[in-house]
């Protein structure tokens, strides 16, 4: 399974981000996320993207550079019309994640989310990480969460090539 479209809107009244994602075999998975569980899995996403730049740049370079990235992809950041799929394994109401983490599988890495009675596990390629990126920053901005942004320094310190899972739980001593 590879992802085609990433898509997400704010439901104002639950105060809840739809996310749906659209595979290359006519597949569309919807989630609910949480303020919270969105502001984790952004986590995740920056910390892999963390990992990334200290696997590429010395480490006390890596956090500002993983942000250089990071802005430059919010400010290019091209959206298009969403296309909808016409399998939806799922159902059609979205699920609620309730925990995420991401992992190797393979020597790739796999978001994987905890949703009621099943794991979704999709890969994520370094592009698809920074597009999964932009669009949790952009919706959480336009739903005004006001989460922030940064990399942190002490992450670029714990963040090691040979890391293997990163969870919701993990990332919030990582991003102190």
């Amino acid at each position: 399974m590879s992802i085609k479209q990433l898509n997400a809107s704010h439901v104002a009244e639950e105060d809840r981000v739809v996310l749906r994602i659209t595979t290359t075999d006519d597949n569309e998975y919807r989630l609910l996320l949480t303020r919270a569980m969105l502001r984790d899995m952004l986590g995740l996403v920056r910390q892999l993207q963390l990992v990334q730049a200290v696997n590429q740049h010395p480490s006390p370079l890596a956090a500002d550079i993983a942000e250089f990235k990071q802005q430059v992809q919010l400010s290019n950041a091209k959206f298009t019309e969403f296309e909808p799929a016409s399998r939806l394994p799922l159902g059609d109401q979205p699920l609620m994640v309730r925990k995420a983490a991401i992992n190797k599988h393979q020597g790739q890495d796999v978001l994987e989310l905890n949703l009621p009675g099943k794991l979704l596990k999709l890969p994520l390629t370094d592009e698809l990480s920074a597009q999964l990126g932009v669009v949790l920053q952009t919706i959480a901005d336009r739903a005004q969460w006001d989460l922030p942004l940064t990399f942190s320094q002490s992450s670029s310190e714990e963040a090691s090539p040979s890391s293997g899972l990163l969870s919701s739980k993990e990332i919030q001593k990582l991003l102190h």
